[in-house]
């Protein structure tokens, strides 16, 4: 079993993703948890699933859905990746604890 290991950023010194080409935004985009109009760049409070290219999330969403859903059930609200959204979110600074 591996240990996963988060780290905490503040706004100036944070990782940044990289934006994907599938990306399509000429439609309304809305974070995929709380499904609230979200703007869609990418930024310290604006997270994207790195395995469906289509998620769009405000980052204390993710972060009150990380520590709802514990280790074992996070995972990406649309296309269900487990294993590469933890990491992601996990190198973006987003606590995720085991329970």
């Amino acid at each position: 079993m591996s240990v996963l290991v988060s780290r905490s950023y503040c706004q100036d010194h944070s990782p940044t993703q990289t934006l994907c080409v599938d990306s399509d935004f000429s439609l309304p985009q809305s974070c995929s948890i709380c499904l609230d109009s979200i703007d869609p760049v990418l930024s310290y409070s604006v997270l994207k699933c790195p395995s469906c290219h289509a998620s769009w999330f405000h980052r204390d969403c993710v972060q009150r859905q990380a520590h709802s859903a514990g280790l074992f059930f996070f995972r990406c609200t649309l296309c269900n990746n487990k294993e590469n959204f933890q990491k992601e979110m996990l190198r973006m600074g987003v606590y995720i604890p085991e329970r």
